[in-house]
């Protein structure tokens, strides 16, 4: 068997062989992060990604108040609303804040991100989270879809980790 043969056939053994390290990427993914523009930007900052949580709950239903973080200036969204949705169990704050917040002010949205009922300072019954019911009638996609006719958005970017996803998948398919 020729040297060439070998070293195809530990190629294929070996796909990782000649690939920069996991440490090596991971340098490499600082160094090109720190050249961003909204590299160091926290959410909150008061002057590249202004925000935080809104000062009152969002009356929907008896009952059913949520708690919204907003950031980045209404009137300068140029890109439209960006809708966060999180993930279960978790909440609008620790799901999104310190590192996609500021980027999509920078490419300027407007961002949303709402505590479903239950979670953070949301009132509410928590609700049952298997993708199944998320089109169930006063299901997340119910509130999804109230809170934006609420807040008179008629479109928005969803985006949605964990459960969030799954909401964001179903509002798509509907």
């Amino acid at each position: 068997i020729s040297a060439d043969a070998m070293e195809t056939h530990r190629q294929r053994q070996q796909p990782w062989r000649g690939k920069p390290s996991r440490a090596a990427l991971t340098a490499a993914s600082r160094v090109a992060a720190a050249k961003l523009p909204w590299a160091g930007v926290r959410h909150g900052d008061p002057v590249r990604c202004p925000g935080g949580l809104l000062p009152e709950l969002l009356p929907l239903s008896p009952g059913l108040n949520l708690s919204i973080h907003s950031w980045g200036d209404p009137a300068a969204a140029s890109a439209g609303t960006a809708l966060h949705l999180h993930g279960y169990p978790s909440t609008s704050e620790h799901c999104w804040g310190h590192w996609l917040v500021p980027a999509l002010v920078h490419s300027g949205f407007r961002v949303l991100a709402l505590d479903m009922p239950g979670c953070g300072a949301s009132q509410g019954t928590p609700l049952r989270t298997r993708s199944e019911f998320n089109l169930d009638a006063g299901g997340p996609c119910s509130i999804v879809a109230a809170v934006l006719a609420k807040l008179r958005i008629a479109s928005a970017t969803i985006i949605g980790v964990d459960w969030g996803g799954g909401i964001a998948c179903s509002l798509a398919s509907s």
